[in-house]
């Protein structure tokens, strides 16, 4: 086991040496070169990534969750835990824990927008102009406008628009008033608006206010009405 060991340590130092591994001594880890970590990736049949993906994710699940999240930093083996789970085929899992451990700090701390972008897009196989993979419908919901609105909010509206409009076709079909009536909102305020579609934002805004009476939601109601505002006064 010792001579073993030397000569994993050998390999390891010749990787380092030729720059084809990196080693962060400050943090105790090894990271592949990215075209080497793809060649060995490739290398690997079906079957063979499933399990890889399998162990690296119990073996990152058992890394203690930081006390305080400070940087994007903090959260890497909730990061590499997610991506694991994802590639290891259970989309459904890697949702919730990206829900109770990545969505909050990363979108309302960080605003690490174009990363949550990142994260979510595999949860969605068929084309993001249908729903996630998910066996939940209400966790598909919340996928859709979570893709949406971080779309907005990195500067790419034109991408969040066909997300929001399926997220609300999916409120509707459901017979979700309250939802249909916030997603009709975001998808105007949120996208439409930026992109100059005044017209379709104008109407969005209208039945979500007509939706928001109905429902008596006065909060989103106001909303409704302070985005009407606006747009009516851009449009002069």
């Amino acid at each position: 086991h010792e001579q073993h060991r030397r000569i994993v340590r050998g390999h390891l130092r010749d990787l380092v040496a030729r720059g084809l591994m990196h080693h962060d001594t400050r943090e105790g880890r090894f990271d592949l070169h990215p075209i080497l970590r793809r060649y060995a990736y490739d290398r690997l049949a079906a079957p063979d990534r499933a399990a890889a993906h399998t162990t690296l994710r119990d073996y990152f699940a058992a890394v203690p969750a930081p006390d305080k999240v400070t940087r994007l930093e903090d959260l890497a083996p909730v990061i590499e835990l997610y991506h694991h789970t994802v590639r290891a085929g259970q989309l459904d899992e890697a949702l919730t824990l990206f829900h109770d451990r990545l969505h909050n700090p990363l979108y309302y701390q960080l605003g690490a927008y174009q990363l949550i972008i990142d994260l979510l897009r595999p949860l969605f196989p068929d084309g993001e102009d249908r729903p996630p993979r998910l066996k939940d419908e209400s966790a598909q919901a919340w996928t859709m406008n979570s893709l949406a609105t971080s779309y907005s909010l990195s500067g790419q509206p034109r991408r969040a628009v066909p997300v929001f409009e399926q997220a609300c076709a999916f409120a509707e079909k459901q017979g979700d008033k309250s939802n249909l009536a916030i997603g009709l909102g975001n998808v105007a305020y949120m996208a439409q608006l930026p992109i100059g579609a005044l017209r379709a934002a104008e109407a969005n805004l209208r039945r979500s206010i007509a939706l928001c009476r109905e429902i008596k939601n006065e909060f989103s109601e106001a909303v409704g009405h302070q985005e009407l505002g606006r747009l009516l006064a851009h449009r002069g």
